[in-house]
């Protein structure tokens, strides 16, 4: 009878019809800024316009090596609406250098940093990014963005 009612659960469980899937559209950009820290990151006042203007027409864009927080312009300079940034540098440490930026809701983040580190990665809080965003027809959708170390 423990089989039987395990089979009376599953049946339960598994729905009679397949799921049918949820179409949508989504157009998703990666890009590393090598907006790295002076002296090695330079003229980012020029640059950053010209950032904005490449990332138009994607849903959604993860940037990596934004430690300078005149990426924050970004948002202001594209139709980007939700824009997650995550700050957690302490001294001695810039921070991860990760930025989302949606225009679609983001409705949850989260961030995990590395444990680990070699030199000079050690001086950035590296690790990955976690958005969750509200598409209008697929829904819920978890995006994670990363930058890895050097070595």
């Amino acid at each position: 009878m423990k089989i039987g009612l395990s089979l009376l659960l599953l049946s339960q469980l598994i729905p009679a019809t397949p799921l049918q899937p949820v179409l949508g559209d989504l157009k998703v950009l990666t890009l590393n800024t090598w907006g790295l820290p002076f002296p090695v990151g330079q003229k980012l006042d020029e640059r950053i316009p010209r950032i904005a203007k490449a990332i138009e027409g994607y849903d959604v864009v993860f940037l990596q090596e934004t430690f300078d927080d005149r990426f924050k312009k970004l948002s202001a300079l594209t139709h980007y609406k939700y824009i997650y940034f995550p700050d957690h540098g302490h001294v001695g440490h810039i921070r991860s250098g990760l930025m989302t930026l949606s225009k679609y809701p983001i409705i949850k983040t989260q961030f995990e940093t590395f444990k680990n580190c070699l030199y000079p990665d050690c001086m950035a809080h590296k690790g990955i990014t976690m958005a969750r965003i509200m598409h209008p027809t697929i829904g819920k959708i978890d995006l994670y963005n990363t930058h890895y170390q050097s070595r």
